[in-house]
């Protein structure tokens, strides 16, 4: 490549935890290629170079910030504060800590916590959480007999309107029409 990468560079990026909302939504993506039998070599080659490109892209990120890039002022420990604070999300998506909890958590004030966190993972805090917990409804959508309006409560969304109206954005389906494709 033209960059200089190499394949014992890949290797050394290899850590304990790629887990991302935009590495996530690739393998959804796939999953529900695989459950429509699609088997088109091309596009699951594609999904792979796109999870390729998300690991090199958030190494970058990390390489920028480790050797102090003025473009990016988010230091070690305010990247870990915010790995913590997405972690935390990601363990409570339906019910996640409001933006003053978080704030308390992370020692950040909400202004600092939203532009570090969108520094950092690409996307506002609040769209983050959603992103969340439209993932666990897929789940729920797919492992349970709960019906819509049910999962939209549980997930936090006033009525199933709205919950299938953010689903249908971000998934291209509708819920029903994901499950009965599931």
């Amino acid at each position: 490549p033209k960059d200089g990468l190499s394949l014992e560079d890949a290797f050394s990026w290899i850590r304990k935890d790629y887990n991302a909302p935009e590495i996530s939504r690739v393998f959804m993506q796939v999953r529900e290629k695989m459950i429509e039998g699609i088997t088109s070599s091309v596009y699951y080659e594609s999904k792979i170079l796109e999870v390729l490109s998300l690991i090199s892209q958030r190494h970058r990120l990390e390489q920028q910030q480790k050797y102090g890039n003025a473009c990016l002022t988010v230091f070690q420990d305010e990247l870990n504060i915010l790995k913590k604070v997405s972690e935390i999300i990601q363990q409570t998506p339906m019910y996640p800590p409001s933006i003053e909890e978080l704030c308390k958590m992370s020692a950040m004030s909400k202004t600092k916590l939203r532009e570090s966190f969108k520094k950092v993972y690409g996307i506002p805090l609040g769209r983050y959480m959603q992103q969340c917990r439209l993932e666990h409804s897929l789940v729920l959508l797919s492992g349970s007999s709960l019906s819509i309006s049910e999962i939209a409560e549980k997930i936090g969304y006033a009525n199933a309107s709205k919950f299938s109206a953010a689903f249908k954005k971000q998934y291209k389906k509708t819920p029903s029409e994901y499950r009965s494709s599931t």
